[in-house]
């Protein structure tokens, strides 16, 4: 059987590595080159916000990727017996920091000029919907193999389901506001009515 405190390292790892490898090397500079390069292709006039929109952007990201985390350990952790498991006040604060993170960086982008030139926005949305997905589909290989190893450890299979259940609810979320943001582009560029 699986040690539990393994098991528990081993998720966490898994649901941090994937947004820290995506987040932290190259995607916010790839994305901000693109931006750019897609910017000055479809418009004349040029974004004096563009590398604003970037950062606030990123850090929306990050701060929605540590909520989902946060939360997925908060919900395990108050299912779990008190004293046994810690994972619910790290999850909660988790949680916290990632909502704090988000709403502070979402604040800060309605302040852009992101309405009239949504190409960084767009991009990061779609990047925070496939890390999402990537999130879900892990945890629902890690519920699916600790729930089909006999003997199955609950722990472990409580844990496994309740990051997937929270992961395909993020990665729902997250799809919507991908879907918000394109529709809101497709709105303005229906042509006008004769």
């Amino acid at each position: 059987m699986v040690e539990f405190s393994t098991a528990v390292t081993v998720l966490v790892i898994a649901m941090l590595w994937v947004p820290l490898v995506a987040v932290c090397t190259l995607i916010p500079v790839a994305v901000y080159i693109v931006a750019r390069w897609r910017h000055s292709k479809e418009y004349r006039v040029p974004d004096p916000q563009l590398g604003l929109k970037a950062i606030w952007s990123f850090f929306k990201l990050v701060g929605f990727q540590i909520g989902v985390i946060g939360f997925s350990l908060f919900l395990f952790g108050i299912s779990q017996p008190r004293n046994e498991i810690g994972a619910g006040p790290l999850g909660g604060g988790l949680f916290m920091l990632g909502a704090l993170v988000y709403a502070i960086h979402w604040a800060a982008m309605k302040r852009t000029n992101h309405d009239q030139f949504p190409h960084t926005m767009r991009m990061f949305s779609g990047l925070n919907m496939i890390m999402v997905g990537m999130g879900a589909v892990f945890a629902t290989i890690f519920a699916l193999v600790v729930t089909l190893t006999p003997p199955p450890s609950m722990e472990l299979v409580k844990m496994g389901w309740t990051f997937t259940a929270t992961y395909l609810v993020a990665w729902i979320i997250s799809a919507r506001g991908f879907l918000r943001v394109h529709v809101l582009r497709w709105q303005r560029q229906s042509p006008p009515e004769a």
